[in-house]
């Protein structure tokens, strides 16, 4: 007879872990909307922060004023553009973006059901990139 506690204790898990590290399942119609997003820092430190989509120029995200500038939207897949911050103690672009010069570029690819995208960023546009991930 299987044990009634390890049941439970499975079935919490796949309810707590397996809900909040993936896509929702929900299909959308567009990337526009709001996402949980998960980068890592220039030093080392991972970031989760939620991540407006506004339209196909911009979105907004809550780390250090981050904004997103599209520039390309190739098939409705392959959005391209720069991100840009109000400060970054690690770094300092030559060239300033949006008034700052902490920037970089973003590259996000979307799946088809807009519930999740996997993409990198770079810093100044040097081209060392670092993955940025996203669901909702």
């Amino acid at each position: 007879m299987p044990n009634p506690i390890k049941i439970l204790a499975l079935l919490y898990a796949i309810a707590v872990v397996g809900c909040a590290t993936g896509p929702s399942g929900k299909t959308f119609d567009s990337a526009m909307g709001e996402w949980n997003t998960r980068f890592t820092t220039i030093s080392g430190k991972p970031e989760s922060p939620r991540m407006t989509i506004i339209d196909e120029t911009k979105a907004t995200y809550g780390y250090a004023g981050g904004r997103i500038f599209f520039d390309a939207v190739n098939d409705q897949r392959k959005w391209e553009g720069y991100w840009v911050e109000d400060y970054g103690p690690n770094m300092s672009c030559a060239e300033k973006k949006d008034g700052s010069d902490v920037w970089g570029r973003v590259v996000f690819r979307f799946n088809d059901a807009y519930n999740s995208f996997d993409g990198d960023w770079d810093t100044c546009g040097e081209g060392k990139k670092f993955p940025w991930t996203g669901y909702r």
